[in-house]
Formats: structure tokens, C-alpha cells, sequence
């Protein structure tokens, strides 16, 4: 005979296990009637990464195979009521507890005062990461030179934008734990130490976001970078962008209209990603942060909405262009997300995918009124730098070949080797047939002929390409020969195109052309027939370096804006 208490306890026990299933399917049929106040409910606040389940199919078979039960239980276990509520209580505890977030990959780091942090960007400024290389800056710097000068004579002209790190703004925020290189080694320069210079002994017209960033932040209403967020916040983003459109004034020869900026509220709403680091935690507790929010304008009398503006950087290109838009500057502006992610067009921010191999380079890059390449100085090793600046010259070259003359300045020379492109007439062994964006080596020696950019000159050899990894390999070792001289290795690992930079010293371009030879061991390719393959190659460049720089006699191509 079962007691009253042992019904009460059965009794209860049934209901814990019973009553998710009907308040699931309950939730899931009413979600979009549901007061946005009960969003905790409706599992429709926790942010990051999301997986979209499929209902499993109810049919005799599942039921069989156990696919049904499985999709069930997948199903009432994500879409439970209260699940959410139940996740953020549990990061809430570990993160009260542990002062440590175990949430997005433990990537985000709960600085002093409570300021959040990107490990990443911690890791650069601590000196965790190596720096940039100075061949390789130079060749970056070289080819934005190159770039700038064609597009200038096609009637548009190049910016190139340096964006701050949340963390050379306020190093005073960052855990000790990740200083304790920095201490030991005063004398590492940053990528941003080494890049600048460069930018001014080249004369590339370039705003400087850090500096300007820097300049600003104690004179702001709120913080420069929300303790919430990994972004700049819209507000102080404003002086590079005003800067910004004075540059492409300068270099352009056309009027850009004066940006204006002006306070309407402070609360305590995030605008934009003022809170995304925060957003990713799922916790219970709300930030106790004020945020700005700005409006941003041009004279009445200005026309809106004329030419078109490209941008080729990452994330923070968005207050950037968030500003502009909000200002309606320009008709249309485009946004190369490290330059081959995804194309954004605005008004709108519609995403695009981008095929390399058939960019509109002309309505997107030549036509336009202004080419800006945006680079983070935590990440000015990035691979959006080569990337496009090898894209674009190997376009120009192939549509508008330079023509030397007597006194000009070396100039790098690119190739790509997509089907139709200006690698093909290169003479070459050991290659297959170009496909739709890159050409394979399918031996165990390759071999290319290319004319060199300046005899007796120290190069940068710039290869974009992607590994054959067959037998369960990771990476592939290649060896590479300039006119017979070993010149270094590439450790070339990944499934996409990657670029490695090689440093050709002057005794191995003793002649007008340059013979490359790739040495690797090629795999089988068992959905080739059983070729053997070792690594598509995409582009390559062969940048003059450590060379006089041929000053202008007038002008000057730096922002006025920039303190020397």
C-alpha cells in the first residue's frame, strides 16, 4: 500500500519529468505572441553561436531506426521553457565565482574594473605574439604605394586606415598576468611601431584611428571603448572618419563636406556593438555602463548621397562606416569584410558572397571616389593586407599594364593564376591547367619564369596559396629556389589560401628574370584520378625593397593629420 507522502513525492517526480514537454511545445507554438519581457522563456536571448535543428520526420522509419527519439530528446532539450534562464544562472555562478568567463571559448577576459577584453588583443600588446616583419612590412607598404599612384590616375584614390586596439588605449585595464613579457622586452616594436614609419617614408596617405583615439578619450563624456564591448564606440570613431573624408578631399581633388558631430542622449542602452563582448557572456547581470549616443550630420546645403566608397578592413570599419551612413554621404558604400569573407553594401548592410576571380573591380574599386584599406594594429599581419593589395595590382596589370619609364620608381609586379589571368602567359613546369581561382603543382618540382621588379635589389616574395593535404597531413613543406639560390622554406598548413611572405636576397637576382622553383612532395589526389598534387597556387608578388624612395616635389601624401 503506497503512503500519501510517497503519491506526493511519485507524484511530483512525474511532473519534473513530464511538464518540459507540454510547456516546450506550448512556448515553441506561442513564441511570437510572447511579451519580449518573458524573452527568457521563449529561449530567445542567449547570444553566440547557434545550430538550427531540424525537426525529425514522424514516420514509421524514425521510430524504427530511433532517429525520432533522438530528435525529440535533441529538440525538447534546446527549446525547453526557462532553458535559457537556467544557462545564464549557471555562467553567472562560475563567472561570480571564478572572476573568469568559461563562456565563447574563454576568449574574453574580465579585465580590472570589470573592462572586458579579446584574449588576442591582450596577447599582441603583452608581446605574446610576434610583430610583423620589417621585409614584410616594407613590401605591404611598397604595394600600397604602387596602388595608390594607379589609382590616382584612374580618377579615385587610396586611404589607408589604422584602427585602435581596446587595449593600447587602456593598458591600465589589462590583468598583470598578461604583462609579464612586456617588462622583460622594452625594446619590441609593435606592428603599429614598425608600420608607421614605413607609411611616411613612402608617403602612403593614411589616418591614424590610434593616435586620434588616444588624443580624445579623456576628453569624452563616456569611455572611448565601452567596458562592455572589443569596439571603438561610434562617438570617438567620429575624428577619424571626419579626418578621413579631408584625406580624400586632399588626395582625390574632389570637396568632401565637413562631418559634424553632436551629443543627443547618454543611458544606460548600448548603441551598436557597445556590449558585444558582454552580450556573449549569458549571464544574469545587467552592465552598469552609460552609453553615448550621437548624431551625426553635414551642412543642409551639402548634396546627399554622391559616389561610391569602398572599404577592404574588419570589424571596426563599421562605426566608420556607421557614421557615414548616418550622415548619407555617399550613394553606396562597399565593404570587402577581410576582403574575401563577405561583401556588405550599404544603404542596407546587405551581405554578399565574394568570388575572387570575378570582383566588379570597376564599379566597386576603380569608379569609385575613395579606396580605403583599414587595418587594426593588433592585426596588421592580417591576411585581407596581402590579400588585396596582390588582388588589385594583378588586376590592374593584366587590364592597364604600367609603362616604364626612364626614372621611375620599381614597382612590384603580381600575378595570379585563375583561370584567364595574367599568370597564365608566365612560363612554367611541373603545373597543371588553370581552374576557376588558382593553378596546382602537380609534381614534386614546379618551376616559374617571372621578370624581376629591380635587378640587384633585395625582394619580398609574396606567395598566396593552398596546401594539398593528403594521408592525414597537416602541413606541407616547400622549398623554394631563386635562380638557383635556396632562399627558404614555406610551412604551408589550412584548406584555404593563405599568403607566406619569403625575403630573396640581391645575390639571388642577379638577372632580369627571376626563375622560382618550388620543391615539395606531392600527395595523391584520390577525386583527380589519382594525380599528384602538392599546393595551389593562387597569386604571387615580387616586391623591391630596402630601395631610395623617390621623394615628390610638391605635396605631400600623408593626412595633414598626423602628428610626425
Amino acid at each position: 500500500m503506497i503512503k500519501l507522502f510517497e503519491k506526493v513525492v511519485l507524484g511530483l517526480i512525474i511532473m519534473t519529468l513530464a511538464l518540459p514537454i507540454p510547456c516546450t511545445l506550448l512556448v515553441h507554438r506561442l513564441k511570437n505572441c510572447i511579451s519580449p519581457q518573458f524573452d527568457w522563456i521563449a529561449n530567445r536571448t542567449l547570444f553566440g553561436v547557434s545550430i538550427k535543428k531540424e525537426r525529425p520526420p514522424l514516420t514509421v522509419t524514425s521510430w524504427l531506426n530511433g532517429d525520432l527519439q533522438k530528435g525529440v530528446n535533441v529538440f525538447i532539450s534546446e527549446h525547453f521553457a526557462g532553458r535559457e534562464l537556467f544557462i545564464r544562472l549557471y555562467n553567472q555562478s562560475l563567472y561570480s565565482a571564478f572572476d573568469k568567463s568559461y563562456m565563447a571559448k574563454e576568449e574574453i577576459i574580465d579585465g580590472k574594473g570589470g573592462d572586458l577584453f579579446q584574449t588576442w588583443y591582450l596577447q599582441v600588446y603583452g608581446h605574446d605574439v610576434e610583430p610583423i616583419q620589417q621585409a614584410e612590412a616594407e613590401a605591404l607598404v611598397v604595394m600600397m604605394q604602387d596602388l595608390a599612384k594607379r589609382l590616382k590616375q584612374l580618377g579615385s584614390c587610396f586611404v589607408f586606415v589604422i584602427t585602435p586596439s581596446k587595449a593600447s588605449v587602456y593598458p591600465e585595464d589589462i590583468p598583470d598576468r598578461f604583462l609579464t613579457k612586456l617588462s622583460r622586452t622594452n625594446r619590441w616594436q609593435s606592428n603599429y611601431d614598425i608600420l608607421v614609419p614605413l607609411l611616411k617614408k613612402y608617403k602612403i596617405p593614411y589616418v591614424d584611428g590610434r593616435q586620434m583615439t588616444l588624443e580624445h578619450k579623456d576628453s569624452m563624456p563616456v569611455r572611448a571603448f565601452a567596458k562592455t564591448g572589443t569596439h571603438w564606440t561610434r562617438a570617438v570613431a567620429f575624428f577619424p572618419t571626419a579626418a578621413l573624408l579631408q584625406t580624400i578631399a586632399r588626395e582625390s581633388g574632389r570637396e568632401t563636406p565637413e562631418l559634424m558631430e553632436a551629443t543627443e542622449w547618454i543611458d544606460g542602452r548600448p548603441d551598436d556593438t557597445d556590449d558585444d563582448l558582454f552580450r556573449l557572456l549569458n549571464l544574469m547581470e545587467k552592465p552598469n555602463q552609460r552609453y553615448l549616443h550621437d548624431v551625426f550630420k553635414i551642412a543642409d546645403n551639402w548634396p546627399r548621397r554622391k559616389g561610391v566608397l569602398t572599404f577592404v578592413g574588419g570589424s571596426f570599419v563599421g562605426q566608420i562606416e556607421s557614421d557615414l551612413e548616418a550622415a548619407e554621404i555617399f550613394e553606396s558604400i562597399n565593404h570587402y569584410f577581410y576582403f574575401r569573407d563577405i561583401k556588405y553594401l550599404y544603404p542596407g548592410g546587405v551581405g554578399y558572397p565574394v568570388d575572387e576571380n570575378a570582383i566588379p573591380w570597376k564599379a566597386d574599386f576603380w569608379d569609385t571616389v575613395a579606396v580605403v584599406l583599414e587595418a587594426n594594429e593588433a592585426m596588421m599581419d592580417s591576411e585581407h593586407l596581402p590579400g588585396f593589395l596582390m588582388a588589385a595590382l594583378a588586376e590592374l596589370e593584366q587590364k592597364m599594364p604600367t609603362a616604364d619609364t626612364p626614372g621611375d620608381q620599381p614597382y612590384p609586379l603580381t600575378w595570379a593564376f585563375g583561370a584567364g589571368k595574367n599568370g597564365e602567359s608566365l612560363p612554367k613546369k611541373g603545373f597543371e591547367l588553370p581552374e576557376h581561382a588558382l593553378t596546382w603543382i602537380s609534381s614534386r618540382e614546379a618551376e616559374i619564369d617571372c621578370p624581376s621588379p629591380r635587378q640587384n635589389a633585395e625582394l619580398e616574395l609574396i606567395v598566396e596559396a593552398v596546401p594539398f593535404l593528403g594521408d592525414g597531413e597537416s602541413t606541407r613543406i616547400v622549398r623554394v629556389e631563386a635562380n638557383g639560390v635556396p632562399v627558404g622554406t614555406l610551412t604551408m598548413n589550412g584548406s584555404s589560401v593563405h599568403s607566406y611572405p619569403l625575403a630573396l636576397p640581391a645575390v639571388a637576382n642577379q638577372n632580369s628574370t627571376m626563375r622560382l622553383r618550388f620543391s615539395c612532395s606531392p600527395a595523391v589526389d584520390p577525386t583527380s584520378g589519382g594525380r599528384l598534387r602538392a599546393m595551389g597556387l593562387a597569386r604571387l608578388a615580387l616586391v623591391p625593397i630596402k630601395l631610395p624612395v623617390v621623394r615628390e616635389t610638391a605635396g605631400t601624401a600623408e593626412t595633414v593629420l598626423n602628428t610626425q
